[in-house]
């Protein structure tokens, strides 16, 4: 189906922003039929159950204007009589790095039998959901927005088998559904068996604040005192350590203070819905703490403005609860329970994942490289939801630079290019009155909060699709977004040729000295008037659509007719021949900043003359002890790729890799960060999983293996492994035709590759 035009609704009763909605829908079958499809979409999100059974969640990322929905069989979730559909409903009504607001609701229609046997009408009861908390909470970020507040003792069973109604119910009022709708472009996540949860310590705790401040600050402000883990659970440390048993449980007791805190490892980073299953007195509040690591003793729940913790209040009894609505991206969970004894038998995530396999597999003897390697696949998988995200922590938000890294690893790794093309084409929906793609997808829009060179980098994120995967219908499809994105950069080109940059906007490369935005602010356009890297990253996009116009069946005169003239304004412009580099910018006349991504970028793009690339790659990128702004992760395939055009460097790149993304692992890295400096960095926000740092698992087939394609599809590709220190390896390419495996090794220092 391409659509279904039933009705939307919701309860206008409920406060907003942030309200959930409960709806239930009772309709009778006399035989079930022998087919039985539910169509369902929200916005922003929906848990489902039917007649009891839960059938699914999880809303894809859409806009108002483009809403998507998806599609169960639940033929076996139907019986004879009556049947009872429930919807939780999710709207979070304002603006974030992840949701534009659109218009509150929920649409359903299920199909059997060659007809409806139900939809969302108004035979649709719906009320507040008197559970969860609505209306303004505390926020895990500015860009995820809301947390939670659980309230267990006010949920009355409502989609439970054999509820019934009781409370502030109403009959819906029927709103017009949304105009277009399509279906998912991609699976729907799966949910994987919970994670081990392995108690590592405990105590009493004594709050200074009161139950209705926000549990995060709570937390982070509570006294902890810590028990030994015998005194705690009256068990020996061992056995307290292992993971919970969901039969048994574990027994805790604090006879002092306010309540008992403890901390679970759940053994790696991971992404998921937090579970709890317990028994406990009636109204006891449970703080939920979720983080990445233990630096202050505890998980830090509270960081600036944001805070990473939910609350909830127990009925009593023994218990279990899931958070559909928002995951949680951690390692940690800290549980502040206000209570002197409690049996706790789960506390942690289950995992939510896109469900793709490693087809794609890189053995290298050296053990060390294929750590790195087998890390950077859980980075990737960690970060893979509705969409690609940067961190599955504080932001879950796609970023077309961001994305172009991830997809490039994906394509080794997963072999995998429905959701790469997905996210392309969310991205392009995102597409701004001013023409430059939206900072993130989807997303609220912001004027002035955007990076021009990432709508760059979508253009070419675009040609490297359709190389990868041969199909080339995207190529047609998004035509019409790069064609008006690069008119942006077209006209704005200054009298010398150079590509001109933006004022107003974030004009950011990297989190490095002069590259993060700050400089641009600094000057007016009057003082500021060169950039080195936004006329690479246009150059790069001018040579992606060159390939993509031919690809779509147009000319791409118009863009390979700039190139010449702008590389040689750059060179001309920005080459510094007493220093033998290129500066970044020109401020008052004058050539300033000199930084390791400028030469990369102008390397990688092929703007850097012959007659001054070995220069730059001897005397600058090579010399580990250049005086040059140091490129970070997110960016450093740029300088990777730049040397490994030179065979002479290889060994040094993966030496590097090596110490970089070693010395992450030593220090106890399940997931790869977003930068070197770990957690620290940011004010202490540093996330400790980010997609952009998984660059290595393309480097290994890449250029190790020697493994590019040169034609759409891998139907042409190159087989030159590169010499460097990783002396033998074992990989299986996936490609859209299947998977290949490959032996690499070396005879007399030279590498080879063949087929197994």
């Amino acid at each position: 189906m391409e659509n279904f035009s039933s009705p939307r609704i919701w309860d206008n009763r409920v406060p907003s922003p942030n309200s959930y909605v409960r709806i239930l829908r009772s309709f009778v079958i006399s035989n079930p039929p022998p087919t039985a499809v539910l169509y369902i979409t929200a916005d922003s999100n929906y848990t489902l159950w039917i007649n009891g059974r839960f059938v699914g969640f999880d809303q894809y990322g859409d806009f108002s204007f483009d809403k998507v929905y998806d599609t169960y069989d639940v033929r076996s979730f139907l019986r004879q009589g009556e049947n009872v559909i429930a919807v939780l409903g999710y709207c979070t009504d304002e603006d974030c790095s992840v949701y534009r607001r659109g218009v509150a609701g929920v649409s359903f229609a299920l199909y059997g039998g060659g007809g409806i046997l139900a939809e969302s009408d108004a035979s649709c009861f719906v009320s507040p959901a008197p559970e969860y908390i609505s209306g303004p909470i505390h926020k895990f970020s500015g860009q995820l927005s809301f947390g939670f507040c659980y309230n267990a003792t006010l949920y009355d069973g409502w989609h439970d088998d054999g509820y019934t109604r009781q409370g502030d119910w109403v009959a819906a009022e029927p709103q017009a559904g949304w105009e277009k709708l399509r279906p998912r472009p991609i699976r729907q996540l799966r949910l994987y068996s919970p994670r081990n949860a392995v108690l590592l310590a405990g105590g009493e705790f004594r709050d200074s604040l009161p139950l209705s401040e926000n549990p995060a600050i709570r937390m982070r402000d509570a006294a902890l005192s810590l028990y030994p883990i015998e005194q705690l659970t009256g068990c020996k440390p061992a056995e307290a350590r292992a993971p919970l048993d969901p039969e048994k449980g574990l027994r805790l007791t604090a006879n002092r203070g306010d309540g008992i805190w403890c901390i679970f490892d759940l053994e790696s980073e991971d992404a998921g819905l937090f579970t709890l299953d317990i028994d406990c007195g009636r109204d006891v509040r449970i703080d939920i703490g979720f983080g990445e690591h233990l630096t202050d003793g505890r998980v830090r729940t509270s960081i600036n403005t944001r805070s990473f913790a939910g609350a909830y209040l127990c009925r009593g009894g023994r218990e279990r609860f899931i958070h559909y609505f928002k995951r949680m991206g951690c390692r940690y969970i800290e549980l502040h329970i206000c209570a002197h004894e409690a049996t706790l038998y789960y506390a942690g995530i289950t995992p939510s994942r896109y469900p793709v396999e490693f087809r794609g597999d890189f053995r290298p003897a050296d053990r060390l490289h294929r750590k790195i390697f087998e890390v950077c696949r859980h980075t990737l998988l960690t970060c893979m939801h509705e969409h690609y995200e940067d961190c599955p922590w504080r932001e879950q938000a796609l970023y077309a630079m961001d994305s172009r890294n991830q997809m490039l690893c994906g394509y080794y790794v997963f072999g995998e290019y429905e959701f790469a093309r997905a996210n392309l084409v969310l991205l392009a929906r995102s597409q701004r009155p001013d023409g430059l793609l939206e900072l993130c997808a989807p997303a609220g829009f912001r004027k002035d909060v955007d990076i021009p060179c990432f709508s760059l980098v979508w253009v070419v994120a675009c040609m490297e699709y359709c190389l990868y995967s041969g199909d080339l219908s995207l190529a047609k499809e998004i035509m019409p977004t790069a064609k008006r994105l690069m008119s942006v950069f077209a006209e704005r080109r200054t009298p010398e040729g150079l590509a001109g940059w933006i004022p107003g906007l974030w004009n950011f490369y990297e989190w490095a000295p002069g590259l993060n935005g700050d400089t641009h602010r600094k000057y007016s356009p009057e003082q500021f008037t060169g950039d080195a890297l936004i006329s690479a990253f246009y150059y790069l996009a001018l040579g992606a659509m060159v390939k993509l116009c031919g690809w779509a069946g147009e000319r791409g005169q118009e863009y390979a007719v700039q190139m010449a003239p702008l590389a040689d304004a750059v060179n001309r412009l920005f080459w510094d021949e007493e220093r033998g580099l290129y500066a970044s910018y020109i401020v008052d006349g004058e050539r300033t900043h000199y930084c390791e991504l400028c030469q990369s970028l102008l390397l990688y793009s092929g703007i850097c003359s012959d007659k001054k690339r070995r220069r730059l790659l001897l005397d600058t990128l090579a010399d580990k002890n250049n005086d040059l702004v140091r490129v970070t992760l997110s960016h450093a395939i740029f300088k990777y790729e730049s040397l490994l055009s030179d065979e002479r460097y290889a060994a040094a790149v993966f030496e590097e890799i090596a110490d970089k993304w070693g010395n992450q692992l030593y220090n106890g890295a399940t997931t790869f960060w977003e930068t070197e400096k770990g957690a620290a960095d940011f004010d202490d926000a540093g996330s400790l999983c980010h997609a952009w740092s998984a660059t290595p698992a393309y480097l290994y087939f890449a250029y190790v293996m020697g493994i590019r394609p040169t034609k759409p599809g891998f139907a042409a590709k190159t087989r030159a492994p590169l010499k460097t220190n990783i002396l033998a390896a074992d990989a299986v390419l996936p490609t859209p035709k299947g998977d290949i495996g490959f032996r690499m090794r070396q005879d007399a220092g030279k590498p080879y590759l063949r087929r197994i």
